[in-house]
Formats: C-alpha cells, structure tokens, sequence
C-alpha cells in the first residue's frame, strides 16, 4: 500500500513544530488530525498565522499527539 503524507508546520527552521498531518491511500481513503499540544500561537510564522491557521478544520480533527498516533496507527 502506498499511502501519501502532508504536514503543515510552524515554520521552516530547525526547531519547528508539527500542526497537521493528513495521509491519503491509493484507494483516497484518509487520515487528517490536527494537534492541540505540539505548538503555541507564538511559534508560528507570520506566513503560517495567515496562510495555514485560517484553514485547519477543527472539530473532531482535534486531537493531542498521543491520540493522533494511535488513531494513525488502526488507520492504517
């Protein structure tokens, strides 16, 4: 199985945290989780703020890094 992998970070310098994942399947299935405990508001870059942020779904995409590995992990 393939699958293909996004990410949106925080910016582009060492250091950066992870804000989304989402992963696709060769059949379009999909995976899409934002986290709530890898970064602050105050990490982003100005680019991020108004270019990635305004576009994050929420909701039921919200999730902490350990439930979005596990929930990654039965995904797949």
């Amino acid at each position: 199985m393939k699958l293909f992998l996004d990410t949106e970070f925080t910016d582009l310098v060492p250091g950066n945290k992870l804000i989304s994942i989402a992963l696709v399947d060769e059949n379009e299935e999909w995976f899409y989780a934002e986290l709530t405990d890898t970064y602050e508001l105050k990490q982003c870059s100005e680019f991020v703020k108004n270019s990635v942020l305004p576009f994050l779904r929420g909701g039921k995409f919200r999730m902490s890094s350990y439930d979005c590995a596990l929930k990654i992990g039965n995904w797949i």
